[in-house]
């Protein structure tokens, strides 16, 4: 499905509506087909759309992907801006966090996530009444469905794409409501007024005269009860203004899914990560610390007790240099290799993903990279700094101690290793063969662990602050001689 332009005629009324299709071409499996994509291209496409849509009595956007997690050049959000509204899926409720995702964006539209078909039941009723645009979403099942065209809810008035004046001009509420059975009655009250019966007009449509010119200043609300054939009852009450008084009651949460960009806060994130993993240890390797063999356990005291241990790891060039390469390497090499799309190799990077001779933008890989440095790469470099420490102070290893080192290690090996897993579910067997990202990683840590237990004395000779009496020889250092006075 590729994107479209379809226009709806209603006697001399002309209504657009554009779908955007934002899918990945061609296509990867999970979990690297988070985001959506436009090429350069493609907004052209939706560009000569918007354009032709301008002569349309309004406009609404629909999509698979919010806005917010679109990668496109220049923003799709400007493309569309001219619109009522795009309604979207993809993030529906997330996971049951939020049960509705609506907000507004600079321009002035809505962009509106609706819930999903396949656990929720949940679909979206829209109409466009005189220019203003009104929805409501409803459960499959739940009957009558009440929509209130005229007033509009306060709610998702939208001064700038509609003719909101035309509601003070109006002589009837209107009202669309829908059941599997006949409608009975439509009953109407504003404010605590008298409850009054709708009329019938045609179709879904029930009307109702009223005095807009005594509710002109205020937040007023409107209430409405259908009933239908089947005895079900249905229920609506929303507010209104007529002077232009805003009213936005939308999760803050929801608005800051939908209007950030995503993929730039990750890769904002992912940046401060490898910053926070790279610049310590190179600052360390030029620093001379004193050692803390005694500390209390004061937040402060045991993060100076900390920064010694990555120290002594700075200092070693056969930790040092591995451990930066190897966080650097993130950034810039494959993560792994893998069947991205039945029978097609694909080359994982976090900037992008080389499939069947195209270039993907890297997004959700970004996740993973920030995954790959807080969860392995520096409790990695944690434990190995701690052995570090033990093989500077030649500690002998009792069992609980070999205990308590080796905890942290299995717990950070079987994270990775459930994560080997993960990808060769998804993408196959090449993934841990071809694996930098994967079981490359496992092998290198290990590596890395075996060589930090392994230290000697001359392994340390960067660490200026030695406060001993004399330099203990290679024989007394095996023996778990202590090569540094009690300060």
């Amino acid at each position: 499905m590729h994107s479209y332009h379809y226009v709806h005629r209603v006697d001399e009324d002309r209504f657009s509506f554009i779908a955007a299709d934002t899918t990945l071409v061609p296509g990867l499996r999970r979990p690297f087909n988070f985001f959506g994509y436009v090429t350069e291209d493609g907004v052209e496409t939706l560009k000569t759309f918007a354009d032709e849509s301008k002569s349309s009595n309004g406009t609404v956007w629909f999509g698979h992907y919010p806005t917010s997690i679109i990668v496109s050049s220049p923003g799709i959000r400007s493309v569309m801006s001219s619109g009522l509204a795009y309604m979207c899926g993809h993030l529906h409720t997330l996971g049951g966090m939020l049960d509705r995702m609506y907000t507004f964006h600079k321009s002035g539209n809505l962009e509106l996530e609706l819930a999903d078909w396949k656990d929720n039941r949940r679909y979206r009723v829209a109409a466009v009444d005189h220019g203003l645009f009104s929805f409501t979403d409803v459960e499959f099942g739940q009957w009558p469905i009440i929509l209130v065209t005229n007033p509009k809810d306060a709610r998702y008035k939208m001064p700038y794409h509609e003719p909101l004046a035309r509601m003070n001009s109006s002589t009837h509420i209107r009202i669309l409501s829908f059941s599997a059975a006949k409608i009975l009655s439509v009953k109407v009250q504003v404010d605590d007024g008298q409850w009054s019966e709708a009329v019938h007009s045609s179709g879904p449509l029930y009307v109702l005269e009223w005095q807009p010119e005594k509710l002109v200043t205020g937040v007023h609300t409107i209430n409405v009860n259908a009933e239908d054939a089947d005895g079900r009852l249905g229920s609506v009450s929303q507010k209104f203004s007529l002077d232009g008084l805003p009213l936005q009651e939308f999760s803050l949460f929801g608005r800051m899914l939908l209007m950030t960009n995503i993929c730039l806060l990750l890769q904002s994130v992912f940046g401060t990560i490898l910053a926070l993993t790279v610049l310590p240890l190179l600052l360390l390797r030029w620093c001379s610390l004193q050692p803390r063999h005694r500390c209390s356990w004061s937040p402060f005291s045991m993060l100076k007790r900390i920064v010694w241990k990555v120290h002594l790891v700075a200092k070693v060039d056969s930790l040092f240099y591995p451990l930066l390469i190897s966080a650097l390497y993130v950034p810039v090499g494959p993560f792994f290799v893998g069947d991205g799309v039945a029978g097609n190799i694909t080359v994982f990077f976090i900037w992008g993903m080389f499939l069947k001779g195209t270039l993907l933008p890297g997004d959700v890989t970004y996740t993973y990279g920030c995954g790959h440095l807080l969860l392995f790469h520096i409790p990695l470099t944690l434990c190995i700094a701690h052995m570090a420490e033990l093989r500077y102070r030649s500690e002998a290893l009792t069992l609980g101690r070999t205990i308590c080192l080796l905890i942290p290690v299995s717990i950070v090996f079987l994270w990775k290793v459930w994560w080997c897993v993960t990808f060769y579910i998804a993408y196959g067997y090449l993934t841990l063969l071809i694996g930098p990202f994967t079981t490359w990683s496992l092998v290198f840590g290990a590596a890395l662990w075996w060589r930090s237990s392994q230290l000697t004395p001359s392994d340390f000779y960067r660490v200026q602050y030695v406060a001993v009496s004399r330099v203990p020889t290679e024989e007394e250092f095996a023996a778990n001689g202590d090569i540094t006075t009690k300060l």
